[in-house]
């Protein structure tokens, strides 16, 4: 079923930005957004200060606290990455063709109307460098032995470079871990990022505390890597009891591998997650 609402990987467009909402939990009404273009411009900073923007609402967030650029969606125009599909038509880049190829096997063996594309193939079609493709609801698990079986055949190869706003933590993470990642790779020599985001409409964001920056050592013996986000279950340490990211670099870390990990402590519902995505890194170490 076509997503019900603004969520993960819905683009955004305003009167002064390009950007996408993420997350399925959001402030309701507002959203959580992330610009990507600011008059024009590329910008990869999620603190980015936009003025006079009607769209746009710097405030309070209510579910984590501080203040966060947050998207007004009455005052936006809003693009399903489902609907958006349909800017690749005529088009015959080689960018285009490698995601139009990527479609293909995921449609064959998940509807076709919760798989969709965003990135720079929505707001600039022809100039785009990479594929981003988004696949919803229950038919990520599906769409993720799609990527796997497409990685056995050949038809993808492992990723190989460095990732935008890496570390150096997040590039030797990125080396041991190449040849094993299916999310992200090149199809056709070109880029491709998938995310797997499970839900199909938003949900209401529920009051979390943040406690400060934290490091752990664990072992992950749990949850689910290929998610956006993913969770993954920490043992052997009383920090944190989870794991979370949003970061496509931190997703399908190895079951069972010892890890060393910083980054916000936050508190769900009495449960303690280490978040590394602002400025945190992870570590495997067996």
């Amino acid at each position: 079923m076509t997503p019900r609402g603004p969520i993960e990987g819905w683009i955004a467009f305003t009167e002064k930005t390009v950007g996408f909402v993420k997350g399925c939990f959001q402030p309701l009404p507002l959203l959580y957004y992330v610009p990507r273009l600011v008059k024009g411009v590329k910008t990869w900073s999620h603190s980015v200060h936009v003025h006079g923007d009607p769209a746009l609402v710097v405030a309070e967030d209510p579910c984590l606290g501080g203040r966060r650029l947050l998207l007004n969606p009455h005052r936006a125009r809003l693009l399903n990455p489902v609907e958006a599909k349909r800017r690749l038509r005529g088009c015959e880049t080689r960018v285009c063709r490698a995601a139009q190829l990527l479609l293909e096997y995921l449609e064959a063996a998940v509807s076709n109307d919760v798989v969709g594309v965003t990135g720079g193939l929505v707001y600039d079609t022809r100039g785009a460098g990479d594929v981003d493709v988004v696949v919803y609801g229950s038919a990520v698990h599906e769409a993720y032995k799609v990527l796997q079986e497409l990685r056995r055949l050949g038809v993808t190869t492992p990723f190989t470079g460095i990732g935008h706003g890496w570390s150096n933590n997040d590039a030797e993470l990125g080396e041991k871990l190449s040849s094993s990642r299916v999310l992200f790779g090149y199809i056709e020599g070109v880029e491709y990022n998938v995310r797997l985001v499970a839900c199909e409409e938003p949900a209401r964001c529920y009051r979390a505390r943040v406690l400060g920056r934290a490091r752990v050592r664990a072992q992950l013996c749990g949850g689910i890597g290929y998610t956006t986000p993913a969770v993954y279950t920490l043992c052997g340490t009383s920090k944190a009891r989870l794991l979370m990211s949003f970061r496509l670099r931190y997703t399908e870390l190895p079951s069972h591998t010892l890890i060393e990990a910083e980054g916000v402590l936050e508190e769900h519902c009495g449960m303690r997650v280490l978040v590394p995505d602002h400025g945190g890194w992870i570590r495997l170490l067996g």
